[in-house]
């Protein structure tokens, strides 16, 4: 019984190294210095405490930035997806619970502008604007455009959650203890969110999210760093699973903001001609 105790062990403990060393090299095979160190030991099944720790940190999710308050951020974005260049200045406004989202390209009114809009409740819709409004892609969902940029089809209601660095907000299985200050919380199918804290009784902070993938490996792994009141202000995103990916997001300006309804309206001029997904110039929406 002892020995085969022991062969557990060694086997999650080998599992857990073999998932860390991966985890921490991009798509390219390349180590990646934008990444947090991941617990090496198997550590503590904690089947007991799962709910407990499960309700701590959705509550602290539901704390400041209030989730009911709309709020708006610049957002600077730079890295590679796929094999295209990504350099973009943005303005990110959201309505309560990322029901309705909006990203501005910074400067707008310029040959590459785009505006895109989601909006969320019972008829969802996205639409992509570019330039200057002469062209449009419009769906009932954001996966497709987010799968041909990042090579996920990541649903764009998930965004607060990710700047708030809230996410996942669903989970399933047991999480697992590493001493009283690391936690790991498995989500989805595959993917698994890394907390930290800084004292025993302190608030859980997500330091290390790997999105869930199509097979047993995750998608992308997403490193969160620079807590200002409680809310990261910069993001390190590496792809595992999907294309080529390296993106690092820094936000500024993060303010409570009045955001009226009608700013998340598609006003698209009658000129406007509708493009198909195949159409969407990557190259000039990520880099121009």
């Amino acid at each position: 019984m002892a020995t085969s105790r022991r062969l557990v062990s060694t086997a999650l403990a080998l599992a857990c190294m073999a998932a860390t060393s991966l985890s921490c090299r991009s798509s390219l095979g390349a180590v990646n210095a934008g990444v947090h160190p991941l617990p090496q030991d198997a550590g503590r099944l904690a089947a007991m405490e799962a709910a407990k720790l499960t309700v701590e940190i959705i509550n602290e999710c539901s704390g400041f930035p209030v989730p009911w308050i709309p709020w708006s951020a610049d957002v600077s974005v730079r890295g590679a997806a796929g094999s295209y260049r990504v350099d973009r200045q943005l303005k990110v406004g959201l309505l309560p619970n990322g029901s309705h989202l909006r990203i501005e390209s910074v400067p707008q009114n310029s040959p590459n502008s785009f505006v895109l809009i989601v909006s969320g409740g019972a008829a969802p819709s996205t639409t992509l604007v570019l330039d200057n409004g002469s062209r449009e892609w419009r769906s009932n969902t954001s996966a497709p455009l987010l799968a041909k940029v990042i090579g996920v089809p990541f649903e764009a209601h998930h965004l607060e959650a990710l700047l708030r660095g809230c996410y996942p907000t669903e989970f399933g299985g047991f999480p697992t203890l590493y001493g009283d200050d690391r936690l790991l919380m498995p989500f989805g199918e595959n993917g698994r969110a890394y907390y930290q804290r800084e004292v025993g009784n302190g608030p859980w902070r997500l330091q290390t999210l790997f999105y869930p993938g199509t097979g047993l490996e995750p998608a992308w792994r997403m490193d969160l760093f620079d807590m200002q009141a409680r809310w990261p202000r910069r993001f390190v995103v590496n792809g595992i699973a999907s294309k080529p990916l390296r993106i690092d997001m820094r936000l500024s300006n993060i303010a409570i903001a009045s955001l009226p309804l009608t700013m998340f309206e598609s006003k698209i001029p009658s000129s406007s001609r509708p493009i198909s997904l195949d159409a969407i110039n990557l190259r000039r929406l990520l880099a121009p």
